[in-house]
């Protein structure tokens, strides 16, 4: 292998490597072997997903001296369910899965979601690597060991935190993806850039017009860094980590009215930061330029600035769900200046219907 890792996740329950090189998915197995994490692999991926990359990974882990089984669940958002966890049980215990074998889950966000859940689940626990296949995947979803599955009253309201053994993004793994979907992880760069690092959000203003330009491994390594910086330094979204939510209190909510059917996550998130934006403007954190700063780089990058068919009151009705309550008061991330995000429990809800009532429906 003749690249190093981009950066290092390191917690009191387990320190990993992130690869992003355009070589990675042919390394996956000389990355597996270092680990010396076992030589069955159990890969878990999505039928759509399955179709472009499966064989090339069993290919490659075949290879390497793995044996391998592969199980695609169906596409979708709405497979992030304990009927879908149920199955993928079943396929592990039939197949006599044991802790010395590992998991590979292939895919974007909801594979890695649902795949590590089930991995740290079987048999107590069974070490896993996430191959991202989306751009939301490689700066977000498959770094920092959140697992889980949704509930009908909310998103990823089941789940436990569970560190993988690698995260393996390879970027031309991007090629295959409609435009929809690399908008869907921009928001997360975008993110990340606003909460911590300006020097981010300059570098994306002044490539948001060549969309392509932002998938190249230097952006996702920064971003994978960022995040990477983030969970290091809190592990279990007691402090620092809770500004990754920067978006997500709305964003969240959005989703699940929608039935995870209308937007996409990148997409709900886009919303939830022009909310939380203006309730930043409205406190008096971020200037009326700052604010215009934010948006112009959302929408120029394709992203929605407003989800008109979903009611206000059904939004905040979800958000009380929210697994960032905290003593019965939500918990928001606000900006205080680009590049600087705090936590506040000081939003009323005359604040937020302020906010959003020209946003939402």
């Amino acid at each position: 292998m003749n690249f190093e890792s981009a950066a290092s996740v390191k917690t009191a329950s387990g320190n990993y490597d992130i690869f992003v090189h355009d070589q990675a998915i042919e390394n996956v197995g000389e990355i597996c072997r270092a680990l010396d994490i076992g030589n069955h692999a159990f890969i878990i991926t999505d039928t759509e997903i399955n179709k472009i990359f499966g064989e090339q990974l069993v290919s490659i882990l075949s290879q390497a001296g793995y044996t391998t089984k592969l199980y695609a669940i169906n596409a979708g958002e709405d497979q992030k369910n304990l009927e879908t966890v149920e199955h993928l049980y079943n396929w592990l215990l039939e197949n006599h899965v044991e802790r010395s074998d590992f998991v590979i889950c292939l895919g974007g966000g909801v594979v890695t979601d649902l795949g590590g859940y089930v991995a740290a689940t079987t048999l107590r626990g069974i070490p896993f690597i996430h191959v991202p296949t989306t751009l939301l995947g490689m700066v977000d979803a498959a770094i920092g060991g959140k697992t889980g599955i949704d509930h009908q009253l909310g998103k990823n309201l089941i789940g436990a935190f569970a560190q993988p053994a690698a995260v393996v993004s390879d970027p031309k793994l991007l090629s295959t993806l409609p435009i929809r979907q690399i908008r869907d992880g921009l928001a997360e760069l975008i993110k990340h850039g606003l909460i911590l690092d300006k020097d981010l959000v300059d570098l994306l203003e002044k490539s948001s017009s060549n969309l392509k330009s932002l998938i190249e491994p230097h952006f996702i390594a920064k971003s994978s860094s960022i995040k990477a910086g983030i969970v290091s330094a809190d592990e279990r979204e007691s402090s620092k980590r809770m500004l990754l939510n920067y978006g997500h209190t709305v964003g969240h909510a959005i989703e699940a009215c929608t039935g995870y059917q209308t937007y996409r996550h990148g997409e709900a998130v886009a919303v939830g930061m022009h909310i939380a934006g203006k309730i930043s403007h409205q406190l008096g954190l971020l200037s009326e330029e700052e604010l215009n700063r934010q948006q112009h780089l959302i929408t120029s990058c394709g992203l929605p600035s407003e989800a008109s068919d979903v009611r206000l009151d059904d939004v905040l009705k979800t958000m009380r769900s929210d697994k960032k309550m905290y003593q019965g008061t939500l918990s928001w991330i606000l900006l205080n200046g680009i590049g600087n995000a705090i936590i506040s429990r000081n939003v009323s809800e005359a604040t937020f219907r302020s906010a959003a009532e020209t946003i939402l429906g």
